[in-house]
């Protein structure tokens, strides 16, 4: 069922296409060839539910470990000036 929906999807963008060419005859496959690119495309930078979720997860770590080691090295430096 998901290659229906996805010929679905690509079928529409195709039809899209070609009235916002004005119509043209001769250019099908041509269309139908953008179509399946962008319908690809849309995919890919559409993450699921979940991946957002874990993507949200993986960079609010990764900010939590940036503010750390800026801590420490703040705190280097600070003790560095301090004996000096």
């Amino acid at each position: 069922m998901g290659a229906q929906l996805d010929r679905d999807e690509i079928l529409k963008k195709a039809y899209e296409i070609w009235q916002s060419e004005g119509c043209p005859n001769g250019k099908d496959l041509e269309h139908w060839f953008l179509a399946e690119t962008l319908v690809a495309k849309e995919k890919k930078a559409k993450p699921t539910s979940k991946g957002k979720a874990s993507t949200k997860k993986a960079a609010s770590k990764k900010t939590a470990a940036k503010k750390a080691t800026a801590k420490k090295s703040s705190s280097k430096k600070k003790a560095a000036k301090a004996k000096s």
